[in-house]
């Protein structure tokens, strides 16, 4: 990576917790800010590649919320791994290089102007430095994707028709390939995990790149989504019964699909699950935790400016006298960006997928 950006990001100063705070507090005082900036700019729209205003604001709120997590827990190696995909992702959408320089400026500027000057030295370095290295991560962002999932490639070309099924938007065959595959709980496992999983993940990358629309990507999932919802109900649970097992995902999560594997995986290996699906309110997940007294919860994350959500829904559970003994675990692909990430977030145990979510939970369960 050009001038090793990873390694100088380690070095770069811890933000105090209440310079962190305040950046927190005065989140929409600072998005303001730079919405205006931008707005104002006389190139914006050839910088933005002429798309709509609202592509750069949903940019501007997912940075802010994203920063909140890097400047409370010092993720900086996070910080140039996430940079580096939203380089490369809006740049293949239309975005100018050069739009990224006017953004960092307009960020650091907000912070000067917004917050008390007693609170911003290290912020403030932390975004020169991002302006200082944006020629390097450009040419970082350019490099060729690496991509560390492992895919077992037997199942390449069932993988690849899988897809030109879901980007054509046939159901119809996805699901006699599906059927052909999940006729027992251990095919269910594996098309979730050896064709679904890659196959999303694969239209995920021609997302990024531009090569499929939004509503392509959304026409897959919602298909997959189908697909689960018809095949699951036909495959009978482990015979030896376990605990209760509470899976859904943090407030602001909208990623559904990893949470359903692990939630439908669990139960059939034997545990009664209740999945509440996505964006669960953490005052809700915490009233139906104490009705339902589970065994295990698990958390669904795939967006790293949730980090901190989650952060703070475990530390309200663990100080709940009621759910002492409730083992909390985490996963999803925000933790897939750094392996030591999860701890974090203060919960018992982190599973990079769904087999190895019911392989830590049948411990807990043996350990019980």
């Amino acid at each position: 990576m050009p001038t090793d950006l990873m390694t100088e990001a380690k070095h770069l100063p811890a933000v105090p917790p209440e310079a962190a705070e305040a950046y927190e507090k005065h989140l929409q005082l600072l998005i303001d800010q730079v919405n205006d900036t931008l707005e104002a700019h006389p190139d914006i729209h050839r910088l933005i590649g002429y798309n709509p205003l609202d592509m750069m604001y949903a940019n501007h709120q997912n940075h802010a919320r994203f920063m909140v997590n890097v400047f409370k827990y010092h993720t900086y190696e996070l910080l140039v791994t996430v940079a580096r995909w939203v380089y490369r992702t809006y740049h293949a959408h239309g975005f100018e290089f050069d739009y990224f320089p006017n953004e960092l400026t307009a960020w650091r500027d907000a912070v000067k102007a917004r917050l008390d000057a007693s609170k911003t030295p290290e912020m403030i370095a932390v975004y020169q430095w991002m302006l200082d290295r944006h020629p390097a991560m450009v040419e970082s962002s350019q490099e060729p994707r690496k991509d560390t999932r492992d895919m077992d490639p037997a199942w390449q070309e069932t993988i690849d028709a899988f897809i030109e099924a879901l980007l054509e938007g046939d159901s119809q065959n996805c699901l006699a390939m599906a059927e052909d595959i999940a006729k027992t709980a251990k095919g269910l496992e594996t098309l979730y995990l050896e064709v679904i999983q890659p196959s999303l993940y694969e239209i995920g990358k021609l997302w990024e790149a531009d090569d499929i629309s939004v509503a392509q990507e959304h026409l897959a999932t919602a298909i997959v989504a189908r697909l689960m919802a018809t095949l699951f109900p036909h495959l009978q649970t482990a015979p030896d019964k376990k605990g209760r097992a509470v899976v859904t995902t943090t407030t602001n999560e909208f990623h559904e699909t990893g949470a359903r594997t692990v939630a439908d995986l669990l139960e059939l290996d034997g545990w009664e699950v209740d999945y509440l699906g996505v964006n669960t309110p953490a005052n809700e997940l915490l009233r139906f935790l104490k009705e339902v007294k589970p065994a295990i919860l698990l958390l669904s994350v795939a967006m790293p400016f949730n980090i901190d959500r989650t952060s703070d829904v475990i530390e309200t559970i663990q100080a709940t006298p009621e759910l002492a003994g409730l083992k909390i675990m985490v996963g999803g692909l925000a933790f897939s960006l750094d392996p030591e990430l999860w701890q974090i977030t203060g919960a018992d145990g982190y599973a990079p997928d769904a087999r190895g979510a019911v392989n830590q939970a049948r411990i807990w369960w043996k350990e019980a």
